[in-house]
């Protein structure tokens, strides 16, 4: 009687001191620095993990010598919690407590004195908290499983015995969180949200009480739980009021929650293989060599569109005619597939002829729509492929991370089963056949989960092999278009080179004939001030009224330097110079001659000067511009 009076009463402290959880806990495994590390991570966490104002947390109670379960109202605080618990002075037989969050991806509606005190009253162990800490606003959800145990079976638990509360000390715990999806219905179609539903489940197994606590985002398993219960869970329970009994329906209601991560499965897959057709269709059965071809003619046609319009429309309106009907010849099949599981039809003539009007008379010819290679293969349908993709594979993740639960409860129990302590507290023998019967069905979930997983695998597969394909086509696509450009810039250079050429023969033509001009000037310059001194008037310029007598005589043989006399016989003829004549016009002549001569050269050298200057080009001395033209050996001193 003393020891379960200090039992009492250290229960008594531990729930008062509710707040100081898990470091309350009576009996746990876990070690000191881990019950603060919860604790310091709880209180830092509050207000992430606890919803300031939502509260949604539901008992459902079976008590003993009752006929059904009995629901409590909506407990919004935690003097409701412990009004409500206070009201049966030991535990009841069944206890489902079911908590909601306020979103798949939300914090937990209730407040931290809630929870606390409902961990503390219950004696849940610390790991629990583990699964609690996930509970917060993010932006992705859920996406991992885990599964912590606890168990106490043996005599030498005995002595944490609550006989008040109806507790006997003996008892396995554990908790595990489970994926799945459901099915929505959104603007766009249907969507499959990753949900997710935490558990945890305690068992006496000498007075056969039971104490669930269900977590999720929505009232689906407390909808499918209470409606399951009341029906064949209850009719259990009051047939065989025994721990056994009550031992089958906890084997029970674990299936009813591990069946949910198996649900909807075949309509999710279903719906992923749905949307990969489309791009499955698009890579292997698309004419890809015969729209590679049409590159280059689409890319002229493009361009010569744009200089003339009329003609352009008209020669694409024949040409496309002509690509319809090598398209339509290729790939009837893709047409009908292509059709159908997309919106954007090409809107191909695929007859080949004129339709005929209810007169007799061929109509007009449709005009088909450009179908090129990047309207269908665009960048946008390989993010679609790779968005798939990841969905595919996040999927086999859910499984993969659901199959690892349902292995460790599966071995859980069957090391139950095998247990000598068990066998002790526990009337095994009695239940064997609806142990088997739960090992197998949980066997059976894998084996369900397998075959899920198979076939995402395979479609996994057939992705990304569409994808690669995907980019091969994306790749061959530029590399047309490259070899397409690179060609009209190799016919461009082959232009230019020849208009080069023939701009050189025009330098060269135009050089030919500066030097030519330029030797005209010199002799020009060279004789010019002769001729002018040569003029047997004065200044030309000032009478031009005279003209006809400044022509006369104005040349060197004309103005009696040089005497001829015809009447010799010889080739050349008698001819006399006039020394003095000559005498004067050279002293005339050459000074004016050299002054015009020097003129032009300064202009000419001033000229190129500035044309350097505005060219951006130095002066380069004499002595480098021969070193460049040696290989610069010349060496200045």
């Amino acid at each position: 009687m003393a020891a379960m009076s200090m039992s009492s009463d250290r229960f008594a402290r531990s729930c008062e001191q509710a707040s100081s959880y898990p470091q309350n806990e009576l009996l746990t495994r876990t070690f000191e620095y881990a019950l603060k590390a919860y604790r310091a991570r709880l209180v830092k966490d509050a207000d992430t993990i606890f919803h300031r104002e939502r509260r949604n947390m539901f008992i459902w109670d079976l008590v003993d010598d009752a006929k059904e379960f009995s629901l409590s109202p909506k407990l919004s605080s935690a003097e409701d919690l412990k009004r409500h618990v206070a009201e049966q002075p030991k535990d009841p037989r069944c206890r489902f407590v079911f908590l909601q969050t306020s979103t798949s991806r939300g914090p937990l509606c209730c407040s931290a004195e809630q929870l606390t005190y409902l961990l503390s009253y219950h004696q849940v162990m610390p790991s629990f908290l583990d699964f609690c800490f996930e509970f917060k606003h993010r932006e992705d959800p859920i996406s991992t499983t885990l599964y912590r145990q606890e168990d106490y079976i043996g005599k030498r638990h005995l002595t944490q015995e609550l006989t008040h509360l109806g507790r006997s000390g003996t008892r396995i715990q554990h908790a595990f969180n489970i994926l799945g999806f459901d099915e929505s219905v959104a603007s766009d179609g249907y969507t499959w949200p990753l949900r997710h539903i935490t558990v945890y489940h305690s068992f006496d197994l000498k007075l056969g009480k039971a104490f669930w606590i269900i977590v999720k985002g929505n009232k689906v398993m407390r909808e499918r739980i209470t409606s399951s219960s009341s029906k064949s869970l209850q009719a259990d329970l009051e047939a065989t009021n025994t721990p056994t009994g009550d031992f089958v329906a906890s084997l029970r209601t674990h299936l009813l929650i591990l069946e949910w991560c198996s649900n909807l499965w075949s309509e999710y897959i279903d719906s992923l293989e749905f949307q990969s057709k489309k791009p499955s269709a698009m890579v292997t059965q698309s004419p890809v060599d015969e729209l590679a071809k049409d590159i280059p003619t689409m890319l002229a046609r493009e361009r010569r569109s744009t200089m003339d319009n009329k003609v352009g429309n008209s020669r694409r309106d024949s040409n496309l005619s002509q690509l319809a009907s090598r398209i339509t010849s290729a790939m009837p099949r893709f047409t009908r597939n292509w059709s159908s599981f997309s919106g954007r039809t090409s809107e191909l003539d695929c007859s080949g002829q004129s339709p005929i009007t209810a007169h007799g008379q061929p109509a007009s010819p449709t005009k088909v729509r450009n179908v090129s290679l990047e309207d269908i293969f665009t960048f946008d349908e390989l993010q679609n492929v790779h968005a798939l993709c990841s969905e595919v594979d996040k999927g086999c993740m859910v499984i993969e991370q659901n199959k690892r639960v349902l292995v460790q409860i599966r071995k859980k129990y069957t090391a139950l089963a095998e247990s000598r302590d068990l066998k002790s507290v526990l009337d095994i023998a009695s239940c064997e056949a609806d142990m088997m019967a739960f090992l197998q069905e949980v066997e059976r979930l894998e084996g369900d989960l397998d075959n899920y997983q198979a076939r995402l695998r395979a479609l996994l597969r057939k992705l990304e092999t569409d994808e690669a394909l995907f980019t091969g086509v994306l790749q061959y696509q530029s590399m047309q278009t490259g070899e397409y450009f690179s060609k009209s810039a190799q016919t461009s250079a082959n232009k230019m080179e020849e208009w080069t050429i023939k701009m050189h023969d025009i330098a060269a033509r135009t050089e030919q004939e500066t030097v030519a001009m330029s030797i005209i000037t010199f002799f020009t310059l060279v004789f010019l001030p002769g001729t002018f001194v040569a003029v047997r008037y004065g200044v030309p310029l000032a009478m031009a009224a005279a003209k006809p007598v400044l022509t006369q005589s104005q040349t060197f043989f004309s103005s009696g330097i040089v005497k001829f006399d015809g009447s010799k016989g010889d080739d050349l003829g008698d001819w006399n110079t006039q020394v003095p004549a000559l005498k004067l016009f050279l002293v005339m002549s050459l000074p004016l001659m050299f002054i015009t001569l020097a003129a032009w050269a300064l202009l000419r050298s001033y000229a190129g000067r500035k044309h350097r200057v505005r060219s951006g080009l130095a002066d380069i001395p004499a002595v480098e511009k021969r070193g460049d033209c040696i290989g610069g050996s010349v060496a200045v001193k």
